[in-house]
């Protein structure tokens, strides 16, 4: 899949935006307006303008020619979520972004939701990221694509490019407060959330060819299609390094892996084993996200000892 129209979109429309400015879609709207400020359409049924736009009742309505242009960021109740991906699918949208949770987390019901939206997004050659997510943000286009306060602002000097995904909104939402007012740069966030469609390999594939990525960090619950992943890992670690700090190492983390997102831990030893092999280096907790993160001295260069630099 190629992630460069899905990361840099020409067209963003909010499915749930508002004039709340509590609600997450606003929030949303808010973050892109900041940075981003044509081509950018809310979406509500009953709202006639929003933040000072023209607000579409439905995404069929947006006065654009190719909708393949279109990121479709979806915020609104689960229970409504699977329709509007099918009259998505069916006007071209190629790029999604499900922010609305209640999906495989909170059961059966979920699981059979998400899994007719994958199988949507693989018959339509479709980007869907989450559900369940926080979104993601673009520094190096200036987009803040998540309900984050993390500003993307160029004007600001930082001296080096992190990518990190997290599969977890709150250890992602911990990592962007801990970076707010650091001199450490980021050039990509992505939460993964669920992972119906677009997962870490996706993404790592990505950031291998990324320029602007000398160090790549990953929060995962558990690994998609882990004998790729490993491959990939692997190809990336000789060229920049690779950080992965994996939950489910306790009982207590096991739980809260499972809580998050729906995912279920695997045989961590192994895994740890096989990925310390492919050349990643092992994190034990989120403070050594923070130690590595304030080691990198550009690419490929990273101090020795992690614990030695304290937050």
């Amino acid at each position: 899949m190629k992630l460069k129209n899905f990361l840099n979109p020409q067209y963003i429309a909010i499915l749930g935006a508002s004039n709340d400015k509590n609600k997450i879609g606003r929030i949303i709207l808010d973050n892109i307006l900041l940075t981003k400020k044509n081509g950018v359409f809310p979406v509500n049924l009953k709202e006639k303008k929003i933040a000072g736009l023209k607000a579409y009742q439905d995404v069929a309505k947006i006065p654009i020619k190719n909708f393949s242009e279109l990121l479709l960021v979806v915020s609104i109740p689960a229970k409504f979520v699977l329709t509007e991906i099918i009259e998505a699918a069916d006007l071209g949208v190629k790029n999604i972004v499900i922010i609305s949770a209640g999906f495989k987390e909170i059961g059966l019901e979920g699981i059979e939701i998400e899994k007719k939206i994958s199988e949507i997004a693989q018959q339509k050659n479709m980007n869907i990221l989450g559900p369940n997510c926080l979104g993601f943000i673009n520094t190096i286009n200036n987009l803040n694509i998540s309900f984050s306060g993390y500003l993307p602002d160029k004007n600001i000097k930082r001296k080096n490019n992190v990518a990190f995904l997290s599969q977890s909104g709150a250890i992602g939402s911990a990592v962007l407060n801990w970076l707010e007012n650091k001199n450490i740069g980021l050039s990509y966030f992505i939460s993964l959330g669920n992972k119906s469609n677009l997962n870490e390999n996706d993404f790592f594939d990505f950031f291998y060819q990324d320029k602007n990525s000398d160090l790549i960090i990953a929060y995962l619950e558990e690994i998609s299609q882990g004998e790729r992943f490993l491959e990939i890992v692997s190809k990336i670690s000789k060229t920049k390094p690779v950080a992965i700090l994996k939950a489910g190492r306790t009982s207590a983390g096991s739980k809260m892996a499972m809580s998050h997102t729906g995912s279920l831990a695997g045989s961590n030893e192994a895994t740890l084993t096989a990925l310390k092999r492919s050349g990643a280096i092992i994190l034990d907790n989120i403070s050594q996200i923070y130690n590595l993160m304030r080691l990198v001295k550009g690419p490929l260069k990273i101090e020795n000892e992690i614990g030695r630099a304290h937050v």
